[in-house]
C-alpha cells in the first residue's frame, strides 16, 4: 500500500482534472436550527424542500424553486417532541411525512407535493384490516415499491420460530388491506436480523448466528411476494464475527452484492478486520468467488473508502470511530432503505437526520485509505494518505457518496485553514485510477455533506451554513 502526504496524494497519486461545472447559491436565507435538525428533500417535482426541526416546535418547510429562490415558508400542524419519531419517504413528485409519538398509538401521515400542498391521511390508520394496527404503540416501517407507499408490519412467532412480514398498500380514498405476507425462519434467541430490504416486490434478509459447531454464520434470504419462491445461501467464518452486513443491488441486472466487516471475537488480539464481499445472482448463487479483502481498514487509518466500480451503487465507507467498524453512510440513499430489525417497540429511535462531521476531541486525525476494486472484487488501486495536521486535513466523517449517470462519486471536505474549506470529488476513471474534481465552492461556508441529494441534469444540491444562517448550493457537472 502506497503512502502519501495529503497534499502529495491529490497532486501526484490521483489525476486532478478541470471539470466544467456550474455553481448556484440560493436566494433566500434560513436560520440554522440551533439544537434542532434539518432534512433536505431535493427535486420534488422540481422544487427543493428544506425542513427545519426545532425542539418542541412545529417543523417548517422552506420551499425553494428550480432557480433556488425561496418562495414560501410552510409550518406543519404537528409538534415534534423529544420522543417523536419522524420518517420521510420521498417520491418523484411528492413525499410522505410520518410521525409517531413513542409508546402511544398516535400516528400521523401527511402527503406533501412539490408546491407544498399538504393532505392529511392519518385516517388510513384508523380502520385497518388488522385491529392491532390502530392499537400499536410501536412505529411503522414505511417503504416505497415503485410508485406506491407500503407499511410493513413484522411479527415474531415463538412456537414456529418464524418472523412474518405483512405488506399494506397505502391508497388515499380507499380502505387499507393486507396485500401480501412473507414468512422467514428466524430464531430470536440465537440469531440476529442485520438487514432487511424490500426491493422490487422481493424481501431480502441478512441474519447472523452460529452452527452446531459454534462457527459464525451469515445467512442471506430472498423471498418473492409475487410467486412465493424463496432462496437462501450461507457463509461461514469460523471464530470471526460478521459485523454490520449490508445489501446493494445491481442497477442493470438482478445481481445482489453483500458485504460485511469480519473481525476476531472481542478480546482476541492479533488479527485485523477484513472486508467480506459476495456478488450473487437472482437465485443467490455466487457469480464470482467470495472475496476477503485483508487490511480493509488499516490499523493506522481512521477511515477507509472502497469503491466497487462495476455496476456500482457508490462508495463503501468504514471508520475506526464507529461501532463495530460500522459501514456508515451519508443521509442520502440511492438504494432501497433498510427496514427496522427490532421487535421491541421501546427501541424506536428519535428523529436525527445529521451525522457527525468531526471526531470529538480528535486533535491529530489518522490516515485515510482509498481502494478501487475491479468487477471480480479484486484490489487494483490502493492508497493510504497521511492526515496528521501537518498538511491539508480531510474530515473523514463529512462526506457524501452518490452516483450520477452511472458514475460513482465521493465528495469530501478539506480544511485548508481554520476558516477556509474546500470540496473535492473523487471518482475512478476508465483505467481504475482515482481522479479528483475540484468544486469551486465558497471556502468560508460549512457544507452539510450528509444531507446532499442528486437531482436531474447531472447535478446535486448541498445545504450550507454561514454562522447562524443556512441555504442551498447546486452544483451541475457539465461535461
Amino acid at each position: 500500500m502506497k503512502k502519501y502526504s495529503l497534499l502529495s496524494f491529490f497532486l501526484v497519486s490521483v489525476c486532478t482534472i478541470t471539470h466544467a461545472q456550474k455553481i448556484q447559491y440560493c436566494k433566500g436565507i434560513v436560520k440554522t436550527p440551533g439544537k434542532g435538525f434539518v432534512r433536505l428533500l431535493a427535486g420534488v417535482n422540481g422544487y427543493h424542500h428544506l425542513i427545519r426541526f426545532l425542539p418542541e416546535s412545529k417543523p417548517q418547510i422552506f420551499l425553494f424553486n428550480k432557480e433556488l429562490v425561496l418562495e414560501s415558508i410552510i409550518e406543519l400542524n404537528t409538534t415534534i417532541h423529544e420522543n417523536t419519531e419522524v420518517k420521510i419517504i420521498q417520491f418523484e413528485n411528492v413525499y410522505w411525512f410520518y410521525t409517531h409519538t413513542m409508546k402511544t398509538s398516535i400516528h400521523q401521515l401527511l402527503k406533501i407535493d412539490g408546491n407544498g400542498i399538504i393532505t392529511d391521511h392519518s385516517d388510513l390508520f384508523k380502520n385497518p384490516a388488522d385491529s392491532l394496527w390502530n392499537k400499536t404503540t410501536s412505529s411503522f416501517n414505511l417503504t416505497k415499491i415503485g410508485s406506491n407507499l407500503f407499511v410493513i408490519i413484522n411479527k415474531y412467532f415463538e412456537q414456529s420460530k418464524t418472523a412474518k412480514f405483512l405488506f399494506i398498500k397505502i391508497e388515499p380514498g380507499k380502505s387499507t388491506s393486507f396485500q401480501n405476507e412473507i414468512s422467514i425462519a428466524f430464531d430470536i434467541e440465537n440469531e440476529e436480523l442485520k438487514d432487511i430490504v424490500l426491493f422490487k416486490d422481493k424481501l431480502f434478509v441478512l441474519k447472523t448466528g452460529k452452527d452446531s459447531k459454534g462457527n459464525n454464520i451469515l445467512s442471506v434470504l430472498k423471498s418473492d411476494s409475487t410467486n412465493n419462491k424463496s432462496y437462501t445461501n450461507q457463509f461461514e467464518s469460523g471464530k470471526y464475527l460478521f459485523l454490520n452486513p449490508s445489501f446493494r443491488f445491481g442497477k442493470t441486472d438482478s445481481s445482489v452484492f453483500i458485504y460485511a466487516m469480519i473481525a476476531p471475537p472481542y478480546g482476541f488480539k492479533g488479527d485485523k478486520p477484513s472486508l467480506f464481499m459476495a456478488r450473487l445472482n437472482e437465485s443467490l448463487n455466487e457469480i464470482v468467488p467470495v472475496k476477503i479483502l485483508k487490511d480493509a481498514l488499516p490499523e493506522t487509518a481512521l477511515s477507509s473508502f472502497i469503491i466497487e466500480k462495476e455496476n456500482s451503487a457508490g462508495w463503501m465507507c468504514f471508520s475506526q470511530s464507529q461501532k463495530e467498524y460500522s459501514n456508515y453512510s451519508s443521509g442520502y440513499f440511492t438504494s432501497p432503505t433498510s427496514l427496522s430489525t427490532s421487535y421491541n417497540s421501546a427501541n424506536a429511535a428519535p428523529y436525527n437526520f445529521n451525522l457527525p462531521t468531526a471526531i470529538a476531541g480528535q486533535s491529530n486525525p489518522k490516515e485515510i485509505s482509498f481502494t478501487v476494486l475491479n468487477d471480480r472484487l479484486e484490489k487494483v488501486t490502493d492508497s493510504l494518505i497521511k492526515n496528521n495536521g501537518k498538511s491539508l486535513k480531510i474530515d473523514p466523517l463529512a462526506y457524501a457518496s452518490f452516483v450520477l449517470n452511472d458514475q460513482p462519486y465521493l465528495i469530501l471536505k478539506q480544511n485548508l485553514t481554520r476558516k477556509s474549506k474546500a470540496l473535492i470529488l473523487l471518482t475512478p476513471n476508465e483505467s481504475n485510477a482515482l481522479q479528483t474534481i475540484q468544486i469551486r465552492s465558497f471556502d468560508r461556508y460549512e457544507y452539510l455533506l450528509s444531507l446532499m441529494q442528486t437531482v436531474t441534469g447531472n447535478a446535486f444540491i448541498v445545504p450550507f451554513t454561514n454562522k447562524k444562517e443556512m441555504g442551498l448550493m447546486k452544483v451541475t457537472l457539465t461535461n
